[in-house]
């Protein structure tokens, strides 16, 4: 006989899961149980918020969805602030939440009716029952990890864990874990209107990395001669050393940046997410929506939406004859001493833009930065150079303050072997703090945090 707690954790375990993170208690100590005896790690958080942090980076970093765990009633409202950045953030979760059992219908001690609230800020939220659960836990894994990811909430009554699971076919446990998608080998449309185009940029957003397309985007702007300006949470899609990058929208200098823009003549949205905009879309200029999502935001009015297999197409795309390069490098090169100078104050003393920039120039290419939500995540947005993807984290969808230091320990926790460095500011330190104590256990020797001018270093 398999329970359904049993089951839950051997189909997360299967999909690539190595930790779940949480505060626990109620109906969700089966599953913690559960998971220790399939070797599952359980880190136990200082806060509910934290662990969902922590579950939306490693998500990020990771093929599988992050998983946290809460239980009923508080457990589960102070886990709501963790799983909305996980939504608005893209970031595949699953968050299971205790509840009373399905028996219970006369006391309302702690009762909430969480599926409802979960709903608002999850691609999918439901009640997981023994009789259902087979199917539903893998069904929350696929929609966790479709584009564009995000999290699901499985609200799991308190006797159901240790019920006997209803078992599916045999060919459920052979679900593609991999989706492909056709490729437009001859986008007309949009080759016509970059022939066309005499200063096309591409604004590229997260989407990019996630289709593994970094590669195929620097062919495309190397073979057409485009610049290209990023979303922060898409830093490190190009080398910021490339001649043909430009910097980040809405991060400091943005002015600067909105203005570039719309002295072009052209732009192609490449997986671009409109939640990253800082205030309205103010660009007059054509965009081309390419992406595997038809733009469903609106944001800036695409005239045309090729979806398509985005790695595929952007090599398609570098491929084509081209009679020269739309932009000079020394042009690019010239908006980008430029758009520093506006952010560099030629004044003495520490100033944080000589911080970051005598961080950068002192650790690895390969340095996992996380940064916290507050004014210093404007300015490191621009000056931090990231030269690879998946290398820069931010809450910059929902833009939650303390996402730092949580996300910071589980990105160690995921990538042992790098370096990772935690900018953060007093209030969002002070929010999560006590998760020091959550990376002291999970032995995370080397994380750095910077606040206020002072660095804290975990040995």
């Amino acid at each position: 006989m398999t329970t359904l707690a049993e089951h839950m954790v051997t189909v997360l375990k299967n999909t690539g899961v190595k930790r779940i993170f949480g505060y626990p208690g109620g109906a969700t100590l089966d599953v913690m149980e559960e998971a220790h005896k399939q070797g599952v790690d359980f880190v136990l958080t200082r806060a509910e918020w934290s662990a969902a942090y922590m579950a939306a980076m490693t998500g990020d970093l990771s093929d599988a969805p992050g998983v946290v765990l809460a239980t009923l009633g508080p457990g589960a409202t102070n886990l709501v602030n963790g799983v909305s950045h996980a939504y608005l953030d893209r970031s595949p979760m699953i968050a299971i939440t205790g509840r009373p059992s399905l028996r219970e219908s006369r006391s309302v001690h702690q009762r909430l009716p969480q599926v409802s609230l979960f709903e608002h800020v999850t691609k999918w939220s439901t009640t997981l029952t023994a009789e259902s659960g087979a199917f539903d836990i893998r069904k929350a894994v696929r929609i966790a990890k479709a584009e564009r990811p995000g999290p699901v909430h499985l609200d799991l009554p308190s006797d159901q864990p240790k019920k006997p699971v209803n078992p599916l076919p045999e060919r459920y446990d052979k679900l593609a874990q991999t989706v492909i998608y056709g490729t437009v080998e001859q986008p007309d449309e949009l080759i016509l209107r970059l022939n066309e185009s005499r200063r096309p940029v591409a604004l590229v957003g997260p989407g990019t990395i996630r289709n593994h397309a970094s590669n195929a985007l620097r062919s495309f702007v190397e073979a057409w001669g485009i610049p290209v300006v990023t979303s922060v949470k898409a830093k490190g899609v190009l080398d910021e050393r490339h001649p043909y990058w430009c910097g980040v929208i809405d991060m400091a200098g943005a002015k600067r940046i909105r203005q570039f823009l719309n002295e072009c003549d052209l732009i192609v949205a490449i997986c671009f997410d409109p939640v990253e905009l800082i205030g309205a879309w103010t660009i007059d200029v054509p965009v081309i929506h390419v992406d595997l999502v038809p733009d469903m935001d609106c944001a800036y009015g695409a005239e045309v939406e090729v979806m398509s297999n985005v790695c595929g197409l952007l090599e398609g795309l570098a491929k084509h004859p081209v009679p020269g390069p739309k932009w000079r490098e020394e042009d690019v090169r010239r908006f980008r001493v430029e758009l520093e100078s506006d952010l560099v104050a030629q004044l003495p003393g520490i100033l944080p833009s000589r911080v970051v920039r005598a961080a950068r120039e002192v650790l690895p290419e390969d340095t996992l930065v996380v940064t916290d939500t507050g004014s210093h995540k404007v300015l490191l947005g621009q000056l931090w150079s990231a030269y690879s993807p998946k290398t820069y984290f931010v809450s910059n969808g929902l833009g939650t303050m303390g996402f730092g230091l949580p996300g910071a320990i589980a990105a160690k926790l995921v990538e042992p072997n790098k370096p990772v460095v935690c900018f953060t500011g007093d209030g969002g330190f002070a929010m999560v703090s006590s998760e020091l104590q959550t990376a002291v256990e999970k032995d995370c020797k080397k994380i750095t945090y910077t606040g206020n001018g002072i660095e804290t270093r975990l040995h």
